[in-house]
């Protein structure tokens, strides 16, 4: 059984392949961030190397050590501590290991995590090997944003999209994990779709406050001045090491703004908390559908700008501005 919360129809259609020995050489898993890419990645490894029945089945000795990561057919590569891309040098290895058979299983599979921080090089590195793929070969690539690769590298890749994962789906998921059904749903509802955050915050309800506090500062930002959204972006970007953060946070700003679209449509909106619900009607009185579109469009392309490293601060300064 797959380890995977939700992704019914992708592992079927996973599973399918497998089964008719039709799986591309190369995948991309695109999807936000949390949604399970490197999970569904690695599950993907378990059940091409399986010996168990129903595979993956998890307690085989493939799976067991694809699961500890010390599978020696089997790699996650992505990018080292304190480096901002995925090196040309790790591709190298990758290229050379992929010419050698299987040591121990059936297949031999890389997984290129956040390939949308290949260096344009490392990229570059990469095409022969995905134009050339040799047998028992498998690479599975994740990203956020498909176009956020180089258009070479995309071209040889089939595309599976990962979706949120619906709230009912992962409320019944924490509880099977141990979670109580109130504080299930409340997780659920906060993570909007999020299983990597919604796995640590039922662990940790600290997770749970900070996410609480974050949504109510960020559903202001409609009613901000110039000066308020200045320091916004001065505070969430403080450390422009961390982009990962700012990341997070523009990714809770665009579930608000589709709120607001959702709001501005007659129709209920999914991630604001319940007391912000007044305020999000207040707020759309102000803006016409097309404005409320342009900051929408402004946030996906501040994303896009931090995954190809532009500096944050700069990045969100040109989403939170622009907007009156």
């Amino acid at each position: 059984m797959w380890d995977i919360i939700g992704q019914t129809e992708t592992i079927a259609t996973l599973e399918a392949a497998i089964a008719t020995d039709k799986l591309p050489h190369a995948l991309l898993l695109t999807g936000p961030a949390g949604v399970g890419k490197t999970r569904l990645a690695l599950e993907l490894a378990k059940a091409l190397n399986c010996i168990g029945d129903g595979p993956p089945c998890q307690t085989c000795v493939h799976c067991r050590q694809i699961e500890a990561r010390s599978h020696p057919d089997v790699s996650l590569i992505e990018r080292a501590d304190g480096k901002e891309n995925v090196q040309i040098a790790q591709v190298r290895a990758l290229r050379e290991a992929t010419s050698l058979r299987p040591y121990q299983g059936r297949w031999k599979v890389y997984i290129i995590a956040g390939a949308e921080v290949l260096t344009l090089q490392a990229a570059d590195a990469l095409l022969k090997t995905l134009e050339e793929p040799q047998p028992q070969v498998t690479m599975v690539l994740t990203a956020v944003e498909a176009d956020a690769l180089p258009a070479t590298v995309l071209s040889r890749c089939r595309v599976v999209r990962l979706h949120p994962v619906n709230d009912d789906v992962l409320t019944a998921a924490l509880e099977q994990r141990g979670s109580e059904a109130d504080d299930a749903r409340r997780v659920a509802r906060l993570a909007r779709g999020n299983v990597g955050w919604a796995l640590q915050a039922a662990k940790q309800p600290k997770i749970v406050v900070q996410r609480r506090e974050m949504l109510e500062r960020l559903g202001a930002v409609p009613d901000m001045d110039l000066d308020a959204r200045l320091q916004l972006v001065e505070s969430l970007t403080s450390d422009r090491k961390d982009r990962s953060s700012v990341r997070r946070q523009i990714e809770l700003l665009l579930l608000l703004a589709r709120d607001l679209l959702l709001v501005k449509g007659g129709l209920v909106p999914h991630s604001a908390l319940d007391d912000q619900q007044e305020a999000l009607r207040r707020q759309v009185e102000r803006y016409s559908m097309a404005e409320l579109s342009a900051y929408l469009q402004a946030l996906r392309r501040a994303m896009i700008r931090i995954d190809a490293n532009v500096d944050p601060r700069l990045a969100l300064e040109a989403a939170l501005v622009a907007p009156k």
